[in-house]
Protein backbone atom coordinates (compact mmCIF):
# COMPACT_ATOMS: atom_id res chain seq x y z
CA UNK A 1 0.00 0.00 0.00
CA UNK A 2 1.57 3.28 -1.05
CA UNK A 3 1.64 6.19 1.35
CA UNK A 4 -0.70 8.17 -0.90
CA UNK A 5 -3.39 5.46 -0.50
CA UNK A 6 -3.36 5.67 3.30
CA UNK A 7 -6.34 7.25 5.00
CA UNK A 8 -5.97 9.72 7.85
CA UNK A 9 -6.98 6.91 10.22
CA UNK A 10 -4.28 4.61 8.80
CA UNK A 11 -1.68 7.33 9.30
CA UNK A 12 -2.81 7.84 12.92
CA UNK A 13 -2.62 4.09 13.50
CA UNK A 14 0.88 3.93 12.05
CA UNK A 15 1.97 6.92 14.18
CA UNK A 16 0.70 5.15 17.29
CA UNK A 17 2.54 1.97 16.35
CA UNK A 18 5.76 3.88 15.78
CA UNK A 19 5.49 5.51 19.22
CA UNK A 20 4.94 2.12 20.85
CA UNK A 21 7.90 0.62 18.98
CA UNK A 22 10.11 3.39 20.37
CA UNK A 23 8.95 2.42 23.86
CA UNK A 24 9.76 -1.23 23.10
CA UNK A 25 13.22 -0.21 21.91
CA UNK A 26 13.82 1.42 25.29
CA UNK A 27 13.51 -2.06 26.83
CA UNK A 28 16.70 -3.10 25.06
CA UNK A 29 18.70 -0.52 27.01
CA UNK A 30 17.66 -0.86 30.65
CA UNK A 31 18.57 1.91 33.09
CA UNK A 32 21.92 1.56 34.88
CA UNK A 33 20.27 1.28 38.28
CA UNK A 34 16.74 -0.04 38.63
CA UNK A 35 14.38 2.43 40.21
CA UNK A 36 12.29 1.14 43.06
CA UNK A 37 8.77 2.44 43.43
CA UNK A 38 7.32 3.23 46.83
CA UNK A 39 5.15 0.36 48.15
CA UNK A 40 1.93 2.33 47.72
CA UNK A 41 2.68 2.73 43.98
CA UNK A 42 3.58 -0.94 43.48
CA UNK A 43 0.04 -2.07 44.32
CA UNK A 44 -1.72 0.88 42.70
CA UNK A 45 -4.31 0.47 39.96
CA UNK A 46 -2.96 1.13 36.46
CA UNK A 47 -3.15 4.79 35.56
CA UNK A 48 -5.88 5.51 33.03
CA UNK A 49 -4.67 7.94 30.44
CA UNK A 50 -7.36 10.09 28.91
CA UNK A 51 -7.80 9.25 25.26
CA UNK A 52 -6.82 12.10 23.01
CA UNK A 53 -9.12 12.58 20.06
CA UNK A 54 -7.35 13.74 16.92
CA UNK A 55 -9.49 15.86 14.62
CA UNK A 56 -11.89 13.67 12.67
CA UNK A 57 -11.39 10.54 14.79
CA UNK A 58 -14.64 9.21 16.20
CA UNK A 59 -14.85 8.38 19.90
CA UNK A 60 -18.00 6.87 21.42
CA UNK A 61 -19.82 8.47 24.30
CA UNK A 62 -20.72 6.56 27.46
CA UNK A 63 -23.44 4.05 26.61
CA UNK A 64 -22.73 4.00 22.86
CA UNK A 65 -21.89 0.78 21.05
CA UNK A 66 -18.54 0.46 19.32
CA UNK A 67 -16.74 -2.32 17.46
CA UNK A 68 -13.16 -3.54 17.69
CA UNK A 69 -10.98 -6.22 16.17
CA UNK A 70 -10.77 -9.06 18.69
CA UNK A 71 -7.27 -9.90 19.80
CA UNK A 72 -8.09 -13.54 20.51
CA UNK A 73 -6.20 -14.95 17.55
CA UNK A 74 -8.95 -15.15 14.94
CA UNK A 75 -9.18 -11.37 14.49
CA UNK A 76 -12.95 -11.30 14.27
CA UNK A 77 -14.93 -8.22 15.22
CA UNK A 78 -16.51 -7.77 18.64
CA UNK A 79 -19.14 -5.34 19.85
CA UNK A 80 -19.03 -3.53 23.18
CA UNK A 81 -20.68 -0.63 24.99
CA UNK A 82 -18.38 2.28 25.86
CA UNK A 83 -18.16 2.96 29.58
CA UNK A 84 -14.99 5.06 29.45
CA UNK A 85 -12.97 2.48 31.38
CA UNK A 86 -9.38 1.34 31.02
CA UNK A 87 -10.11 -1.23 28.27
CA UNK A 88 -12.19 1.22 26.25
CA UNK A 89 -9.47 3.85 26.35
CA UNK A 90 -6.75 1.35 25.47
CA UNK A 91 -8.67 0.14 22.43
CA UNK A 92 -9.27 3.75 21.40
CA UNK A 93 -5.64 4.80 21.94
CA UNK A 94 -4.42 1.84 19.89
CA UNK A 95 -6.74 2.76 17.02
CA UNK A 96 -9.00 -0.24 17.55
CA UNK A 97 -12.36 1.46 18.19
CA UNK A 98 -14.83 1.81 15.32
CA UNK A 99 -18.31 3.25 14.86
CA UNK A 100 -19.59 0.38 12.69
CA UNK A 101 -18.89 -3.31 12.26
CA UNK A 102 -18.15 -2.69 8.57
CA UNK A 103 -15.37 -0.21 9.39
CA UNK A 104 -13.89 -2.61 11.95
CA UNK A 105 -13.91 -5.44 9.41
CA UNK A 106 -12.23 -3.19 6.84
CA UNK A 107 -9.42 -2.46 9.32
CA UNK A 108 -9.00 -6.04 10.58
CA UNK A 109 -6.21 -6.95 8.13
CA UNK A 110 -4.23 -3.81 9.03
CA UNK A 111 -4.59 -4.50 12.75
CA UNK A 112 -3.65 -8.16 12.20
CA UNK A 113 -0.47 -7.05 10.38
CA UNK A 114 0.37 -4.63 13.19
CA UNK A 115 -0.10 -7.33 15.83
CA UNK A 116 2.06 -9.75 13.85
CA UNK A 117 4.76 -7.10 13.59
CA UNK A 118 4.56 -6.37 17.34
CA UNK A 119 4.91 -10.08 18.10
CA UNK A 120 8.00 -10.26 15.90
CA UNK A 121 9.52 -7.15 17.53
CA UNK A 122 8.90 -8.54 21.03
CA UNK A 123 10.49 -11.86 20.07
CA UNK A 124 13.50 -10.02 18.67
CA UNK A 125 13.82 -7.86 21.79
CA UNK A 126 13.66 -10.98 23.98
CA UNK A 127 16.60 -12.48 22.09
CA UNK A 128 18.63 -9.34 22.88
CA UNK A 129 17.96 -9.71 26.60
CA UNK A 130 19.49 -13.19 26.78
Amino acid sequence: MSESNLTAFDKLTIEGIQKRLKKLEAIVTPPAEPKSEPKEQQNAEPKIVEAEQPEGKWQPKVGETYYFVSLDGNHGVSEYTWDGGYSDKNLYNYGNCFQTEEIALSRASLIKAVLQHQTEVKAFLNTLKK
